[in-house]
């Protein structure tokens, strides 16, 4: 496929449990020619020694479909950091692939696996470091939980609790100002179509998306 893609960060060194801006630009060349199906573009971050940090997809803005050739598309995406005990280097992996047909991909470049290795070359890199913990920081924010969650699990140092359709929590202690971060996961097994997820504070809708159609995270 004749698209060549730069990635870049929006920070050298991001915190874990946070958000992460990369910018994506892709350029096509004179002989490329638009994919019959939707492509997805799968984002993997892993370490030095190849183990996976987290993964991610999304759909390009535009999508694929509606690519000419020698075009320069330009994006920016927010991803999750999620939580890690050490310091990294990430190295940031991408493929694309088929919506309807994941086992289907399209390599960019190969790298020294040989040109039939599934995953590019790293296309960028960045430092990651655990956040400091503000359990115990008095500018934080109480949750106490209402109805519609259930009682914590745990599987070694891992914590979790489930929800129900709709779950109420009431946020206490708010002196200022502040940012409501939520990360969870959905359980996509037994669902046919990719659900929406809807924020409400107060009655008002705050926003509405979708979790990962490949993990169910958000």
């Amino acid at each position: 496929m004749d698209v060549k893609l730069s990635v870049t960060s929006d920070r050298e060194v991001a915190l874990t449990d946070s958000l992460l801006t990369m910018s994506f630009a892709w350029e096509t060349g004179p002989t490329f020619v638009p994919p019959k199906g939707e492509l997805w573009v799968h984002v993997r971050f892993v370490d030095k020694s190849g183990g996976l940090l987290w993964e991610t997809s999304h759909v390009p803005e535009p999508p694929m479909l509606k690519w000419r050739p020698s075009q320069l598309v330009q994006y920016n995406r927010t991803f999750y950091v999620p939580p890690i005990d050490a310091e990294k280097t990430a190295q940031v992996l991408v493929v694309l692939q088929d919506e309807k047909a994941p086992n289907v991909r399209f390599v960019l470049s190969a790298p020294k696996g040989g040109p039939d290795a599934p995953w590019l070359a790293p296309v960028a890199r960045l430092k990651i470091r655990p956040r400091p913990s503000l359990l115990e920081s008095p500018s934080r924010a109480k949750i106490v939980l209402i109805s519609g969650f259930y009682p914590v699990e745990q599987q070694g140092k891992l914590q979790w609790r489930w929800t129900g359709k709709v779950a109420k929590a009431k946020l206490e202690r708010l002196n200022k100002r502040g940012i409501l971060f939520l990360s969870g996961q959905v359980n996509l097994e037994h669902l046919n179509t990719l659900p929406t997820i809807t924020v409400s504070i107060g009655g008002e809708v705050r926003a509405s998306f979708s979790p990962d159609r490949d993990t169910g995270n958000f």
